[in-house]
């Protein structure tokens, strides 16, 4: 958990103002309008790898079962890797291509050197499988296992895309409730320098969204992370057998307004 502390009652945020009731509006109670934020950093646990599962063989069936026993091995034992679990494995998207020797690459669309057909010797070379994969799991610290086990078992173009925060709810509640006591130790703060007290809370809203109708002070427009994005972690691009730099903490902010009484 982390909040700022306020140093100055008139220069921590610009946002700050005391209304005092005019004397035409008598019945209106004096109020201090303060703004405050919140910090929080919270620690990824999950990663996401990607990859590419490419088999090239001269039987077209053959292919797809090479591709997909790889696949398979991919379900039964990559949740068994130590300090790994949830382990999520999707394929994105699945290609095939054929080979042919040169000049007898059908021509689909009739036109070019290529013949329409392919002359009698002219053979399939070869089929190509590919398969992009990806691959979710909860244990960043073993992202560099991961990578290895990846590689070894045939997936090629193995890339550490990012590191994700699974839950954003607690660091959400956190960084609001700290932008919510630290407005209102502003607000203490500037009523205390105006030579008065704050008294009940009127009101407590976003910052991006205050709409204060009778206020004396002009309240700039904010943007607000409430509720946050997930501000995305760097890619990391690792070869396998590197050591891998812990992930960054990503940050989750709050800003709210308060309006609380001003008393005497």
């Amino acid at each position: 958990m982390w909040w700022k502390p306020v140093r100055s009652a008139m220069a921590v945020f610009g946002l700050l103002a005391i209304a005092w009731p005019a004397a035409a509006n008598e019945g209106v109670a004096s109020r201090v309008i303060a703004k405050g934020e919140g910090l929080v950093e919270v620690a990824p646990e999950l990663l996401e790898v990607v990859g590419v599962i490419r088999v090239r063989t001269a039987d077209r069936d053959a292919a797809f079962q090479s591709a997909n026993a790889i696949v398979a091995r991919l379900r039964t034992q990559t949740p068994r890797l130590a300090g790994i679990s949830d382990v999520l494995l999707t394929m994105t998207d699945t290609n095939v291509f054929e080979e042919w020797p040169p000049g007898c690459q059908p021509n689909r669309f009739g036109h070019g050197d290529a013949p329409v057909l392919p002359p009698a010797e002219c053979r399939i070379l070869a089929t190509v499988v590919q398969i992009n994969i990806k691959v979710r799991a909860r244990g960043v610290d073993q992202a560099g296992s991961v990578l290895s086990f990846l590689n070894e078992a045939g997936v090629g173009n193995v890339d550490l895309r990012s590191y994700i925060v699974a839950d954003y709810t607690a660091s959400r509640a956190q960084a609001q409730a700290d932008a919510v006591r630290n407005a209102l130790l502003n607000a203490d703060a500037l009523a205390k320098a105006a030579g008065g007290r704050v008294g009940k809370v009127i009101r407590v809203q976003p910052a991006g969204l205050v709409d204060w109708q009778d206020s004396l002070v002009d309240l700039p427009s904010t943007t607000v992370n409430l509720p946050p994005t997930r501000q995305n972690a760097p890619v990391v691009r690792a070869r396998v057998g590197l050591d891998l730099p812990p992930p960054a903490k990503e940050r989750v902010t709050a800003e709210v307004v308060v309006e609380v009484e001003l008393l005497k």
